[in-house]
């Protein structure tokens, strides 16, 4: 066991110390463990309630787009929330990271009454649809040496799904996505498993890396290794033991017997969108180790190798299947338009470099 933790490698909690979080949602009931708080910038957590009623709309919170417009037909309620900060060496590297972990549930309204959530498509599509809403479809104004110019490009902030794959956990199947950012330094994984015909939980784990070398989803690769914090969510999801209720198990297990269990689609991006993708990651690969004084500086001389960045890329959104993942099915591909990307350009505006919060 490590003492203390470094800059490529930090140190989050112990997960020897964990405690038994249980939460009971009606028609099942869910328990998992997880460390103690040690949040990166405080803040409140653990304080949602142990019991939640799915058919009260009143509890549940209107989804929203990511420009904060209302989805009609879908809600979500917040089961439970933590922070966990990973450090490098003690004084030198105080916070290197932080993993936050999100268990939600959420309420799809207005299905066909022939459609369930346990039916692995109909989950599919509907994860899909809401990602696409809130994550997919954002945009940032892309990078521009024209002064003059007022009509910048538009250039998506996440790519996915990625590696996205069907896996059981304690009995239960779980729909796994990855979201890889490509302007900033965060990381998110979806775990997603239905509990009745119109409500799913999924548990999103966000992982954030600091490295004053590395401000940028291509360049904090280089710094910050996310093992350490990857392990912890292992360890979370490992001891989730999701519990339906008698009536919901076999509504699941007759949908199942009509929907044959090799048909799990799985979601992914298109090529179109990677390829956008591998230029946006490029474009914001700026700043390098040793830039030394000049670090903020922003001409092209400043970007990593363009192959290396697309070397890099294809890569991490190679399948890689997780200890219990089923064969894949189909692919469902994530359907947000690919804006045209016309300029190629050298200058980085400093207003950029500013930090963000993706959640």
């Amino acid at each position: 066991m490590r003492l203390f933790g470094t800059e490529k490698l930090p140190k989050g909690p112990s997960f020897r110390s964990a405690r038994l979080i249980c939460k009971d949602l009606g028609c099942s009931s869910l328990e998992f463990k997880a460390p103690a708080p040690r949040p990166a910038f405080g803040g409140r957590w653990e304080e949602e309630p142990g019991s939640v009623d799915l058919n009260s709309p009143a509890r549940f919170e209107l989804a929203e787009t990511w420009d904060k417009k209302v989805i009609e037909g879908m809600r979500w309620q917040r089961l439970y929330s933590n922070n966990w900060r990973f450090n490098g060496f003690p004084i030198i590297q105080p916070r290197v990271g932080y993993l936050s972990c999100f268990v939600d549930v959420h309420a799809v309204d207005g299905l066909p009454i022939n459609e369930s959530l346990f039916d692995f498509s109909v989950l599919a599509n509907q994860v899909l649809t809401n990602r696409e809403l809130c994550i997919y479809a954002r945009t940032e104004e892309g990078y521009t040496e024209a002064a003059l110019d007022v009509n910048p490009d538009l250039w998506p902030d996440v790519l996915g799904p990625v590696n996205s794959q069907w896996l059981n956990k304690h009995g239960n199947d779980w729909l796994y996505i990855e979201e890889q950012q490509l302007t900033d330094t965060a990381y998110a994984i979806n775990w997603i498993s239905p509990i009745t015909h119109q409500h799913y939980v999924c548990f999103r784990f966000v992982i954030r890396r600091y490295s004053i070398e590395g401000p940028n989803a291509y360049r904090i690769e280089e710094r910050v290794r996310p093992d350490t914090f990857l392990d912890l969510m292992h360890q979370i999801m490992d001891s989730v033991k999701l519990e339906l209720c008698e009536e919901m198990k076999a509504e699941r297990d007759r949908i199942r017997t009509i929907e044959p269990s090799e048909r799990r689609p799985v979601i992914e991006f298109t090529p179109e969108q990677l390829k956008v993708a591998k230029h946006v990651l490029y474009m914001s690969s700026f700043r390098k180790s040793e830039d030394g004084d000049d670090r903020w500086s922003s001409g092209m001389e400043r970007l990593a190798p363009r192959e290396e960045v697309e070397a890099f890329l294809d890569e991490r959104v190679k399948f890689k299947p997780l200890p219990g993942s089923y064969p894949r099915g189909e692919i469902i591909y994530n359907r947000v338009p690919v804006l045209p990307i016309t300029r190629l350009l050298d200058s980085q505006p400093q207003s950029s470099l500013e930090e963000k919060v993706n959640f």
